[in-house]
């Protein structure tokens, strides 16, 4: 098993993790998890926490951005959706 992040319409996929790297997860704040909202991070075991997979970093010549309901760029570590764009 080896967890990615595809989209039909780009490929294949559009991120992977390193060959061998292993599974990768984070804790995360479940009621803090809505568009725009700064991620805030828990342990595993805390009565709140939602834990997710990492599906790695962009493939070579694709472009990855996380944006707010309006398109506008989200800053690293907030909720957002998630978008790509080949950059060939």
């Amino acid at each position: 098993m080896f967890p990615v992040y595809g989209l039909a319409e780009a490929s294949l996929a559009v991120s992977f993790a390193p060959v061998g790297a292993g599974v990768e997860s984070i804790s995360l704040n479940r009621h803090r998890m809505t568009v725009g909202t700064p991620a805030q991070f828990l342990t595993r075991a805390a009565a709140d926490a939602v834990t997710v997979v990492s599906v790695g970093r962009a493939i070579p010549y694709c472009r990855l951005r996380v944006t707010a309901d309006d398109d506008v760029p989200q800053p690293e570590g907030t909720s957002g959706t998630f978008t790509s764009a080949a950059t060939m």
